[in-house]
């Protein structure tokens, strides 16, 4: 039950029954149910706390567990696997990698020196480089100047540094960069 309202210009408030009676008014009533509005925010912090823990997958060349990108011990030890493993996983995804050097042409399924095999990247996935990785004290430690990450398109490993790309041009380790 609720009290009258002293003046129709007035605004009455009365919780009664667990329930909030607005009244302004002949012209506007409404009740709200009090349970209702508590379980929004509730709702909303569960679903922030869902976007902000999505699935996490680790990389790391030298990780000798299941090779599932579970945990540091279990993580990929190609880039690909774990690409290919967050393409078919709901987003959002992080992707770890662990220090080293990563190719293209590195992954089960794939020939090594395929010169078409390529990272794809996917929208909704972060790919994260510089961590210490499996082995390590802390392996989530991430220092992009400590940890280096390269993903390289250097299939054979024969690159050599050159201050101008002109020096290149002649390079006999540079052979696999010739049209196909």
């Amino acid at each position: 039950m609720v009290a009258p309202i002293a003046s129709e210009k007035s605004m009455s408030v009365r919780i009664l029954d667990n329930c909030v009676r607005y009244t302004r008014g002949p012209e506007m009533r409404s009740t709200t149910n009090l349970r209702s509005w508590a379980a929004i925010p509730i709702f909303l912090a569960a679903t922030a706390a869902l976007i902000a823990c999505g699935k996490t997958i680790y990389v790391d060349a030298d990780a000798n567990g299941l090779n599932n990108g579970s945990s540091w011990a279990n993580a990929y030890n190609y880039l690909q696997g774990a690409l290919a493993d967050a393409n078919s996983s709901a987003v959002p995804v992080e992707i770890r990698v662990a220090q080293g050097m990563y190719r293209p042409d590195e992954s089960n399924g794939v020939a090594s020196g395929d010169r078409t095999a390529t990272f794809q990247l996917i929208s909704g996935v972060n790919l994260k480089g510089g961590y210490a990785g499996f082995g390590e004290p802390d392996p989530n430690a991430r220092d992009i100047e400590s940890y280096e990450t390269i993903l390289t398109g250097d299939l054979a490993g024969n690159d050599v540094d050159v201050n101008d790309p002109c020096d290149l041009l002649d390079e006999p380790a540079r052979a696999d960069f010739k049209p196909v």
